[in-house]
């Protein structure tokens, strides 16, 4: 093998050519960058012929406008905080794509062909040991490559090179601040987690049939997605690149002043109080999920098989009023977060002209003026409805009592499907007439902006 023939040299040459082979050749499929000089390893005379050098394995992300702010913020994404990639951690499993692979036994030298990598797979000191996936963390100005922690200069963590040609199933997960027990059954892996209304749950299955394109005109190309993800594999420059997805609803939310000065009956609309705010908006949902980080047989269609993902469909389920809060965890009503009759007008770009006409306050993008660090948005369970709690106020100087209300407001989704569907973003506008009446509008989005992929903190 050719590829790596510099693999018991220095370090700093492992790392030159890691970067070199990991993602070139990638292209639209993933949302990345093209080029012209795709690398699909340098092919001996016979292609089949034992392996001598360990082959290692090269894990990357690969998820378009994958930006985010700080761990059990919010939504995994749009985010403007590059450091936190400096401790952002994932986790990994390898195994066997054989459908009766036991999940349950840990990786060993005796279980390589099983199992190849998760918590119990050394990579160096210090090295992690649980039934966690192994914990990876992310090299951000290296093209997206997911480096083994703790030691994240170390890719010292090879391929099977007893049997160079038995694929496996990479799958990855991410748990953001969430701690709880791994439950390993034999054929799938899961945690029982509680969700916030901050914390993200994503998860990710490698497929090697998105990188296909670039092997067009190989006369091995079968061979290699045949045996995609293993040492052969590899040794062609056929790594697993994850597309995180995530798993819980996204909503945002713009409170709007009325678009007419009459309802939909013809009621004249009084004009509103300069001095009615906006002090708590929260959304009832499930609280208990079953969250799914890897399968025996991700193929199959049997219903009754276990799925990656999250599950709400639990014993014993709990539901709660998650409020929105600023992004620095505050709650929004403190400091007259938003007065509904003078929200700011933004003449940015990312704020359309309806908007303006309208005045509308997009929750989550700050007001320079004030500097009230806004709320973002709410993660929450996938539901066919929601309601809300939006809590109002007028607040004055020199009154004795302040008028306070809460008002009920059920959402509902009308745009093409009555459900809040698992990795869909909505867009909630909150229309306040008066301290008693809210009318809601719910748009259907893209939790994903598109563009390509990139973490580097000093490009664009």
């Amino acid at each position: 093998m050719k590829i790596y023939n510099g693999m018991m040299r220095k370090e700093q040459i492992i790392y030159m050519r890691i970067k070199r082979n990991l993602l070139i050749g990638f292209c639209s499929m993933l949302l990345f960058n093209c080029s012209g000089e795709t690398y699909v390893g340098e092919l001996s005379t016979d292609d089949d012929a034992p392996l001598v050098e360990p082959v290692p394995i090269l894990l990357s992300l690969g998820m378009s406008d994958f930006q985010i702010l700080t761990r059990g913020s919010g939504e995994v994404n749009n985010g403007n905080d590059a450091t936190f990639w400096d401790n952002v951690r994932f986790f990994v499993y390898a195994f066997n794509q054989d459908p009766e692979t036991d999940l349950s036994k840990p990786w060993s030298e005796a279980n390589e062909d099983n199992c190849l990598l998760d918590g119990y797979r050394s990579g160096g000191a210090n090295t992690q040991t649980s039934d966690y996936g192994k914990e990876v963390g992310v090299k951000k100005e290296d093209s997206n490559l997911m480096l083994f922690y703790p030691d994240e200069s170390s890719q010292k963590i090879y391929y099977n090179m007893k049997n160079t040609n038995l694929p496996y199933n990479f799958f990855a997960y991410y748990l953001d601040d969430w701690k709880s027990e791994c439950h390993r059954e034999k054929d799938h892996i899961y945690y029982d987690v509680k969700i916030d209304g901050r914390r993200d749950f994503m998860s990710a299955m490698a497929n090697p049939e998105v990188q296909k394109d670039k092997y067009e005109g190989n006369p091995y190309r079968d061979k290699i997605m045949e045996r995609a993800f293993s040492a052969y594999s590899a040794n062609h420059g056929l790594n697993p690149v994850f597309q995180l997805e995530h798993h819980l609803v996204l909503l945002r939310f713009v409170v709007c002043r009325p678009d007419e000065t009459s309802d939909e009956y013809g009621t004249t609309i009084p004009e509103l109080d300069p001095d009615l705010m906006v002090k708590k908006i929260e959304i009832r949902s499930k609280l208990k999920g079953r969250f799914t980080v890897a399968v025996s047989d991700p193929a199959t269609s049997d219903e009754t098989k276990p799925k990656r993902g999250i599950s709400f469909d639990v014993d014993n389920q709990e539901y709660l009023y998650f409020e929105l809060k600023k992004k620095n965890g505050d709650l929004i009503g403190d400091d007259g977060w938003c007065r509904v009759a003078e929200c700011p007008r933004y003449t940015k770009e990312d704020i359309t002209d309806k908007d303006k006409k309208y005045n509308r306050f997009v929750l989550g993008k700050d007001d320079e003026k004030n500097d009230r660090d806004s709320g973002t948005s709410l993660l929450v369970a996938p539901a066919d409805s929601y309601w809300a709690k939006i809590s109002l106020s007028i607040e004055k100087e020199g009154w004795n009592e302040t008028p306070y209300n809460t008002v009920d407001v059920e959402l509902k989704n009308k745009e093409g499907k009555d459900v809040f569907s698992a990795g869909n973003v909505y867009t909630i506008y909150l229309t306040v007439n008066s301290l008693s009446d809210i009318k809601s509008t719910v748009e259907a989005g893209t939790w994903s902006l598109g563009g390509d992929v990139n973490l580097t903190p000093d490009d664009e």
